[in-house]
Parts: structure tokens; C-alpha cells; sequence
């Protein structure tokens, strides 16, 4: 038999009472308080009944469980080493590597991911108890820690080698009891703590509320332990139980056997209680490997796969299950509302509040519109009746919250009371039970201060609360709930209250108590004032017990850390037949038990202990501790009334002011009314708004009624404060007035706009267009002044831009601009000479032309594109041609033609004519531009003449010669041409 943990005197208290299907069936119906101050990250834990599988999470899922093997007890059958680790001390036999508790270190499972190219988001995490008889019983009433790890790469395969680890994803796991198959069930099966009992063989699921991103074929790793990580010695939740897993088959003959080679089981964080300053029950970040695997499945999810979101639940008291989603609630005027919701989902979850089905904002009336918790400041009788929702939404879907949460606003105690001075410290949840009802058909009951809505349980009876004359601090008509003792009626007479959600360990609670006799069952023992053994929490005020030291029979005691303090007496003993008023005030390092009655003064006992957060995350009663299974036993015969929370440590001057509340009052037929006007608020000009109307309460009477007394304006457009006045007059004529101011701001630019961007002409007459402006306030008592002209680019091709800025009369300004873009697309002007005739042969030339450009001026460029010369007969022109080009490259053309005119030819007469030898010789006057054919014949009577030369004329005689070979006859003649 392998040894186990011995467990220390405070497990003793770990057996939970089994609730009565009744019971079951009533808590299941308690509200979810509105107001939230829990762990922003909170994983869902569930159990699967008695042989069941475990449950499919995701779509991938890896796992070693792979088959219905159940391991034997340590020591028997298949000898050490049946579980993860064997051998020894040390070697996980002895429940070091085995053991989920408080002074173990934290347990865990490394595991490698698939092939799937983008990764994976791990879901959930699922654990199994062992099944063999013999060990330490599993107690599901505990918040646990679940971490997604990544293993140093040098501890992939390493034994027993410590190595670092990192933490990707801390979340926590609140586990209530689960009384579901409690044939087989473990839960009582530990009896008062020296005994253990049989393992279930169960499986415990932890889904994460946020996925966690993991890459393909890569190590990661998880571990469970317990949800703190300091590292004090002090108090801590005493918890036990062994996971299952393998180090070996049976049928391999008992040698060791890897079944998952792609991880191993590992520890984290100290395990030793006596090592050093720590204790166990929580990892670091070290990681020792462990022969053999534990029997787990890893949920994970393809990465593309978008997990939608979801409404989150808890496990209640009783294994019943609530839903996370918003729920309705009563307050005073003047409180804050808070709504929450708890929503699971990949990340990037998108919150949406409405109220009445329209969608909500941030301002002076919300807050949070877009997270999971709204805040709805200062509610008066115009919130009353609103309904909200919640829409949250991902790229996986989207969901609605159901059924809407209501918003009801009562009025605020009257000032000079008790009850006004509890509100008056701002408490986070007050139960004064004065509800108007019949307990006998489980009517609600109403925190007014945090929202909560409890229920009357059937047997519960209203009984009269501290009354004057002796507590002039309450109404006559206070009332209280009364549990009773008497066996027919035993059953559900107390009142069962809403969660509170505290997560803290700096607290407050105050109450008042009434004992029909003696306050205790069972020789003068445990009766529960106020109560709470759900969830992880087991706390509350009770009549203290024997098992104290010094004895607490009759005493005022308290419980606190998960019942490790339990009873602590407090030295007070309660008197039987009258009221008591009781406070605890818990701190980190000590908690105070305050006592008063019979308006002596109020009495202190400080106890200097550790004192550990508490969630106090499941339903509490006034006037029961539910300590066992089957019929209650521990309920208070007596009346429980005025009870109030705060999440914070009140002073001794504080709860002493609260006591003393009670034992004056300023209520008379000459006290005036509360009336209650709304804050003040600023609104924009131009706006709809209206005044927020007022609440009314106490007086002489219930009946308030409310006026209007006036309303004064001052300042001027833009910058007004309007103020009404309202008075509320009870039945005695008593009167009280209230003011709310709204202040008119103009903080909204004036609109101002400008004519369209254009396009003109360069050289043009042009103007920027005036722009137009108007204000919500002001109209058009704008002022719009020039604030600049810019011009960009150069001729031909610039923009030039023009802003304005309108002011309105609260110096509000707004701009625009126009943009005027000038453009050439003309081409130049280019002029050309006349055209002209010139005489041949005489001295000429063309006639430059002259060039402007309606933008550039002369900055024009001319150049010759062309000269054609053309005849006619013995005329010619010649033409030429010129380009203008400006600095746009727009061009134009012109030219000038020159007509060169030839002389008439006219027969030429030959005016010396000479022969020697062979050689004739003529010469002839001529003419410039003209072409003379020298010819001869021999016969006059030839039709064709021999041209012997042609010559041009010059203007001056031309001699010519002809040779002749033979002397002979001839003729001679001169025929003139054109050039």
C-alpha cells in the first residue's frame, strides 16, 4: 500500500451538506447578483457523471485515454507505479506527483500539437480522478488555477530534469459541489477527515473562456493547482485529489510503457510545505518531468475555426448551473446599476449594451457600453423600467442576452436612519427584507443597493426587525426574516440571498439578530446567522461550537478561509429574546468581530490570522449554515434583519456610527422629505435635452408630492445655465427643494462651405467664389474672414488656393477652401509682313514677324518651320514660314510670300559683229535674269537653228565667239528666255 498525505485537523470540515431536492430546485432559481468583481479570465469547470466519458470539447482532440482501463489501488495487483511516477519517496508514489493539493506542487501533462499548417487554439483541458478504493476523496468545492504552458525546448524529453516554462494563459475555475450519482460520488465519502474513500473515476473538465494560439508540431503543456500565486504560509484552501494516470498496461507485464511519446506528465512550483517560506498547491516557472503520462485530452480547434461567442456558467450549491448572462435588479436612487455578463469566445469579442433594443453609448448616464460590464450612474425614477441586453459578437457569430434585465428604482432611505446611514457608506449589497410578501410561496427579495434579488424559502416567516421605541433609528413597520427550529417547519425557513462576487479579502458585513431563546441547536452549537458553502467559499457568522479552543458553545463566532478558520469565538455571548447588532470586518492579516446590544457600547474581538480572498460566488442564508447532507440541522430559531456588505474594511469609527444610527432618530412630524434631484449636466446647444425629474422620499408620511418652483436662465447663446428648482411637499406641508442646472455649451464648429474647385483661363478676369456658413446656434451671425491664399506652379499652369475660417459668437471655428487652377490652352499671336514683289536680280529678303502670347507676353519663342520656292512662267514666289511657341507649348503660325519678277524678253540686237579667220565674234546688249541662246543655220530657209552658246544676261553687252571648222555661209540670230 503506497503511502498517502496525512491530512491536517482543518480537513475535518470538507464533508458538504447534500441539499434536499427542494433545496436544489431553489437555488437553481436564485438570481445572479449584477455587479461583478471576479477574475477577468474564468474558465468553466464540469463534471461527467459516474463512468461517463469524457466529454468532446473541439474538434481535435489528444489524449492518452485510450481505453477504459482503471487503475488499481497503489501497491496491489500491479505493484508501485500505476499512477504517474513510481518508486518511493520522492518518486510519485507517495502522492508528490499524483496528488492535485494545497501542498503539492500543481500538476501537469506536456503534449505536441498536429500538422495542421496554421496552428490550433486550445479549447479545454480534461483531468481524470483514479478509480481505485483507498484514496484521499475528491472535493470539487474548490477554485482552481488551469495553465497553458511552453516547455524550455532542453526539458522535451527530459526525466525527472527540472527545466524553465512559460505561462501563455493563467485561468481560474470556480468548482461547486456536484451531488449528481452520489451512489458513487466522492464528495462525502471522506467522512470527519481520518478516513479516505474509493475514487469516482470521474472526469473534470476545465474549457478556457479565451482559446490560446498554438503553432503546428510544437510542445506545449498544462497544469492544474490552486488559484493564488503567492507564496505565503499563511491560511491556504485544503483540497485533495489524485489524478489517474499510467506508467504501464497490465498486460505488459507491469514493465514501464511510454503510451504518449509526445509528452510527459510533469510537476510545477514547490510541493513541500516545510520548503522554505512556500507551499504548494501553485506553480512557477520550473517544470520537472515525470515517468509516465497522465490520463488527459486536450480540446483544440483548427486556428481558421472561430469559436462564437457564448454566455458563460457557474456551478452552483446543489450542481446546479447558472448562466452568466445580465440579470434584473431593484435599486435605490442615486445608486449605481451595474450589469454584467460573463462571455467565453475567441478574442476580439465585440460588446454591445442596449437598452429597450437601442444600442447605447458612453456619457454622463453609461458606462462600460462596451464591455462586458455596464454601469448605469445615479438611476432615478426615469431608469425605472428600462430593459437591457447585451450583444456580443465575433467574426464567429453573435449572440443576444435573454431574457433583457430590468432596471427597477425604489426611493432612498429617508436621512436620519439606520437604513440611510448604511446607504449613506455605500455598501455593495443591503437586504432590509421589509418586502411586502407571503414567504410561503417564495416570493423575491431585493438587495437595493447591488441589485441582487434573493427568494423567501417556503417555511421562512417575516417577523418584526429593531422598531422603536427602543430603536428609533427604523420604521414601525420594520421587518426582519425569522428561521425557526421546530421540526415540522425546520425545513427552508430561512432566506436565501444572491451571490455577492466579492473576490477579496478586505470585507465587511453587518446584520442584526433576534434569538427565540437560546440561539443555538444542539446544546447552544451551530446556528448560521448568515451563511454561504458554495462554491469554493465557506464563510459566514454563526453561533460558535465545542470544538474551539477556548470553547465558542453560545458564542459569536465567524468561518473564513474555505472554513480552515471555523468558529472562531469570539467571546461575546449572545442573549436569548432580543436584538444584537454584529459586524465582521476582515483584512488580510486579522478580522474584527463587532458586538453590540441593548444599546451599551460596541464591543471588539480581533482575530490575528491570515485571512484569505474569498469569492463568495454562490447563493448565502440568513438563518442557516448548510454544514451536512439530509435534513438541516444547524438553522437559527430566531430573526435575522438589516444585513450589508462592503468590499472594503469599515473602521471602528464607521461600524460604530452604524450601531449608533440605530438608536437615534431625526424622524418627526417636522422632518422635511428627501427629494433627490439629478446631477447636474452639460448639454450641447442645439441639442433635445429636458431636465431629469426628481425622487421624493420619507417625511412625515409615503406621499410626496413634487412641483415646479422655477426655472432661471442666465449668460447667452452657447454659454446658458438653466436652472430648475423643484419642492416636495409631504402630507404634513413639510417642504425640501432640490435644484438641477444644465448647462448649454456651444462646443460644435460652425459649418462652412465653399463653392467648388474651378478651372480658368490664363489672361481671363476671374474671382474666388464667397463661401457660405451657418451655425446650429448662432445662424448666420458667422463671421468669415480670409485666412490665406496660396499659389502653386507657374504661368500657364498654376493653382492657387484660398481659405476662409467662419467663427460663430463662442469662438467655435470651422474652414475650407477653394482651389482656382489657371490654365493656357491659348496659342499665341504671331504676325507676319506683307507679302512683297522684288525685281530679279535685286537685293531682297523676308520680313521677320513679330509674336505675343496673352499670358507670356513676349516670352514668346519664333522659329522658321519652312521655305517653299515655287515658279510661274518667269515669275517666282518664295514663301516662308514662322512658329510662335509660348511657355505652354501652345503654338501658331504665319508666312510671308516674295514674288521675284523677270523682265519681258525682247529680241536682242546684235550690235558688232566680227570675223577673223575662223572665229565669229558678235555682241549683244543684255538684260539681268534673262537667258540668251546663241544660234546658227547655214541656210536661212532650215526649219531648226544650232545653238552654239547660251549665255545669261547681265545687264551689259555679252560678246560671243563661234568657231567655225571650215569657213562657210551662216546665219546668226540671239532668241531670248526667262531664267
Amino acid at each position: 500500500m503506497h503511502p498517502q498525505p496525512t491530512l491536517r485537523p482543518s480537513l475535518q470540515r470538507l464533508p458538504l451538506v447534500k441539499p434536499t431536492a427542494n433545496l436544489a430546485g431553489t437555488l437553481a432559481s436564485i438570481a445572479v447578483a449584477m455587479f461583478l468583481a471576479g477574475e477577468s479570465h474564468a474558465a468553466t469547470a464540469s463534471l461527467t457523471p459516474s463512468n461517463a466519458p469524457p466529454p468532446v470539447v473541439g474538434s481535435v482532440a489528444i489524449s492518452n485515454i485510450f481505453n477504459a482501463y482503471y487503475s488499481p489501488a497503489h501497491g496491489s495487483d500491479f505493484g508501485v507505479g500505476s499512477n504517474v511516477g513510481s518508486g518511493g519517496t520522492g518518486g510519485g508514489s507517495d502522492g508528490t506527483y499524483t496528488y492535485i493539493a494545497d501542498d503539492k506542487a500543481v500538476v501537469g501533462q506536456t503534449f505536441t500539437t498536429g500538422t495542421n499548417a496554421a496552428g490550433y487554439k486550445v479549447l479545454a483541458v480534461t483531468l481524470r480522478a483514479v478509480a481505485y478504493g483507498s484514496t484521499f476523496s475528491w472535493v470539487p468545492s474548490v477554485n482552481y488555477a488551469i495553465r497553458i504552458t511552453k516547455p524550455g525546448t532542453n526539458g522535451n524529453n527530459a526525466v525527472n530534469g527540472t527545466n524553465t516554462l512559460t505561462v501563455l494563459a493563467y485561468e481560474t475555475a470556480e468548482v461547486g459541489v456536484d451531488w449528481a450519482n452520489c451512489s458513487s460520488c466522492n464528495v462525502p465519502s471522506i467522512g470527519d477527515g481520518a478516513g479516505k474513500g474509493a475514487g469516482c473515476g470521474r472526469y473534470i473538465t476545465f474549457t478556457l473562456n479565451t482559446p490560446v494560439a498554438a503553432l503546428p508540431n510544437t510542445l506545449y503543456g498544462f497544469d492544474i493547482g490552486l488559484n493564488t500565486q503567492t507564496n505565503n504560509t499563511a491560511s491556504r484552501h485544503t483540497f485533495y485529489w489524485e489524478t489517474d494516470g499510467r506508467g504501464y498496461l497490465p498486460q505488459t507485464g507491469f514493465p514501464a510503457v511510454d503510451l504518449y511519446t509526445n509528452g510527459a506528465a510533469y510537476i510545477s512550483g514547490p510541493w513541500n510545505a516545510t520548503k522554505g517560506s512556500e507551499q504548494g498547491g501553485h506553480g512557477d516557472n520550473t517544470i520537472t518531468n515525470i515517468q509516465g503520462d497522465r490520463c488527459f485530452v486536450v480540446s483544440l480547434n483548427p486556428a481558421t475555426v472561430v469559436s462564437p461567442p457564448s454566455f458563460t456558467t457557474q456551478i452552483r450549491a446543489g450542481g446546479n448551473v447558472v448562466t452568466n448572462v445580465p440579470q434584473s435588479g431593484t435599486f435605490y436612487a442615486g445608486e449605481t446599476a451595474r450589469l454584467f455578463a460573463r462571455v467565453a469566445g475567441d478574442t476580439n469579442l465585440v460588446y454591445q449594451w442596449r437598452l429597450n433594443g437601442t444600442n447605447i453609448s458612453d456619457g454622463a448616464k453609461f458606462s462600460g457600453t462596451s464591455t462586458a460590464t455596464l454601469s448605469v450612474s445615479n438611476v432615478n425614477t426615469g431608469d425605472n423600467g428600462g430593459s437591457f441586453t447585451l450583444v456580443v459578437t465575433n467574426l464567429g457569430g453573435a449572440i443576444t442576452s435573454a431574457p433583457p434585465a430590468t432596471l427597477t428604482v425604489v426611493a432612498a432611505p429617508a436621512a436620519g436612519t439606520y437604513a440611510y446611514t448604511v446607504f449613506n457608506s455605500h455598501p455593495i449589497a443591503y437586504w432590509r427584507l421589509n418586502d411586502n410578501v407571503n414567504p410561503s410561496t417564495n416570493p423575491p427579495t431585493f438587495d437595493y443597493v447591488g441589485g441582487g434579488v434573493g427568494v423567501w424559502e417556503t417555511n421562512a416567516l417575516q417577523a418584526a426587525g429593531p422598531r422603536p421605541s427602543a430603536f428609533p433609528g427604523f420604521e414601525a413597520n420594520n421587518v426582519g426574516t425569522q428561521s425557526r427550529t421546530n421540526a415540522s417547519v425546520l425545513d427552508h425557513s430561512w432566506t436565501t440571498l444572491s451571490p455577492l462576487n466579492l473576490d477579496t479579502n478586505t470585507v465587511t458585513f453587518a446584520a442584526w439578530i433576534f434569538p427565540n431563546g437560546a440561539p443555538g441547536v444542539q446544546n447552544g452549537q451551530y446556528s448560521g446567522f448568515f451563511f454561504t458553502r458554495a462554491g469554493s467559499t465557506e464563510c459566514g457568522m454563526e453561533v460558535g461550537d465545542s470544538g474551539t479552543t477556548p470553547s465558542g458553545v453560545g458564542q459569536l463566532a465567524y468561518t473564513w478561509n474555505d472554513g480552515e478558520i471555523r468558529s472562531w469565538p469570539s467571546g461575546f455571548t449572545i442573549p436569548a429574546n432580543q436584538w444584537s447588532f454584529i459586524g465582521l470586518v476582515i483584512n488580510r492579516t486579522n478580522a474584527t468581530v463587532y458586538f453590540g446590544t441593548g444599546g451599551g457600547a460596541l464591543a471588539s474581538a480581533v482575530n490575528t490570522a491570515w485571512h484569505d480572498v474569498e469569492n463568495w460566488s454562490g447563493p448565502w442564508t440568513l438563518g442557516f449554515d448548510p454544514r451536512w447532507a439530509g435534513a438541516p440541522q444547524y438553522v437559527f430559531n430566531g430573526v435575522v434583519d438589516e444585513v450589508a456588505a462592503w468590499n472594503r474594511s469599515l473602521t471602528f469609527n464607521e461600524m460604530t456610527n452604524l450601531y449608533a444610527a440605530a438608536f437615534i432618530s431625526s424622524q418627526n412630524t417636522n422632518q422635511p422629505p428627501v427629494i433627490t434631484c439629478s446631477s447636474n449636466k452639460t448639454v450641447e446647444c442645439g441639442s433635445v435635452w429636458g431636465f431629469d425629474p426628481p425622487s421624493a422620499s420619507g417625511g412625515c408620511c409615503s406621499t410626496n408630492s413634487i412641483t415646479v418652483t422655477g426655472t432661471i436662465t442666465n449668460g447667452s447663446v452657447g454659454a446658458q445655465t438653466i436652472t430648475r428648482t423643484w419642492q416636495a411637499t409631504d402630507c404634513c406641508s413639510n417642504t425640501a427643494s432640490c435644484s438641477q442646472t444644465v448647462t448649454v455649451v456651444d462646443t460644435t464648429p460652425p459649418v462652412i462651405t465653399c463653392a467648388s474647385n474651378k478651372t480658368v483661363q490664363c489672361g481671363s478676369v476671374w474671382s474666388f467664389d464667397a463661401p457660405s456658413a451657418n451655425d446650429t446656434c448662432s445662424g448666420t451671425n458667422v463671421t468669415i474672414i480670409v485666412t490665406g491664399t496660396i499659389t502653386n506652379g507657374s504661368v500657364g499652369a498654376q493653382t492657387i488656393t484660398r481659405t476662409w475660417q467662419a467663427t460663430d459668437s463662442n469662438s467655435n471655428s470651422a474652414s475650407c477652401s477653394q482651389t482656382v487652377t489657371v490654365v493656357d490652352t491659348t496659342p499665341p499671336v504671331i504676325t507676319c509682313a506683307s507679302n512683297k514683289t522684288v525685281q530679279c536680280g535685286s537685293v531682297w529678303s523676308f520680313d521677320a514677324p513679330s509674336a505675343s502670347d496673352s499670358c507670356s507676353g513676349t516670352n514668346v519663342t519664333v522659329t522658321v518651320t519652312g521655305t517653299t520656292t515655287n515658279a510661274t512662267g518667269c515669275t517666282q514666289t518664295i514663301t516662308r514660314t514662322w512658329q510662335a511657341t509660348d511657355p505652354s507649348n501652345n503654338t501658331n503660325t504665319c508666312s510671308q510670300t516674295v514674288t521675284v519678277a523677270s523682265p519681258n524678253c525682247a529680241p536682242a540686237q546684235i550690235t558688232v559683229v566680227s570675223f577673223t579667220g575662223t572665229t565669229f565674234t558678235m555682241s549683244f546688249p543684255s538684260l539681268s535674269c534673262v537667258i540668251y541662246d546663241c544660234q546658227s543655220v547655214t541656210n536661212l530657209t532650215a526649219t531648226s537653228w544650232t545653238t552654239f552658246q547660251t549665255v545669261t544676261g547681265t545687264g551689259n553687252p555679252i560678246t560671243v565667239q563661234d568657231t567655225l571648222a571650215t569657213p562657210a555661209q551662216r546665219f546668226y540670230r540671239v532668241s531670248c528666255r526667262c531664267h
